[in-house]
């Protein structure tokens, strides 16, 4: 296998895929757990200065938005690494773990399948005003691929199963969620149409 170098200040070599991969990914999780624990979990100092008709849903958005990007974290995560240290915790509020334990790949999956049901429970059909949020759609999709990985841990048939009813909901229901398959036709492939700048 290949490993891929670069060079910091001072010609110190480093891993760069690894290292600033999974950094990159643990990023998202302890700053996200501590917004949860602390500016979720009181809302009421907020109240003042968010307009009260929609508290609520900021609050809910905000905290299933986390909710959504740390799933997706882990997922790499435990693609990538295999079975990493899984923490649903700030270390604000529970401390660093200077001696963490891995976690096993399948309680990984069962982590991020929970955290995935959840946010296709709650989040908003659509993102509205606010572009770059996650919406229902997305959640559904990454919950898919989730359950389509999940086979390769066992239990292919159950988990297989779970990845078709989950892309079906999407696919049968493209008017619902907003979205469609990119389909190639006589002038312009799919991929092309995907990344198209006006989507």
């Amino acid at each position: 296998m290949k490993r891929l170098y670069k060079y910091s200040l001072g010609l110190v070599v480093v891993l760069s895929l690894s290292t600033t991969s999974c950094k990159k990914y643990l990023d998202e999780v302890n700053p996200g757990a501590t917004t949860v624990e602390t500016a979720y979990g009181n809302k009421s100092g907020f109240e003042g200065l968010i307009n009260t008709i929609y508290v609520d849903n900021y609050f809910l958005y905000g905290k299933v938005d986390f909710i959504g990007w740390r799933a997706w974290a882990y997922f790499n995560l435990v693609e990538q690494f295999g079975p990493v240290y899984l923490t649903t915790k700030s270390a604000a509020t529970e401390g660093t773990n200077i001696t963490p334990k891995r976690s096993t790949e399948k309680e990984i999956y069962d982590a991020i399948i929970a955290d995935l049901k959840f946010a296709t429970e709650k989040l908003p059909l659509t993102q509205g005003a606010l572009r770059g949020r996650i919406a229902k759609k997305a959640a559904y999709a990454l919950l898919a691929k989730v359950y389509l990985q999940r086979t390769r841990l066992g239990e292919a048939a159950q988990y297989g199963a779970l990845a078709l009813a989950t892309a079906e909901e999407l696919i049968n229901n493209q008017a619902k969620y907003n979205c469609a398959l990119y389909t190639s036709d006589a002038t312009r492939s799919g991929f092309a149409k995907a990344f198209d700048l006006k989507n």
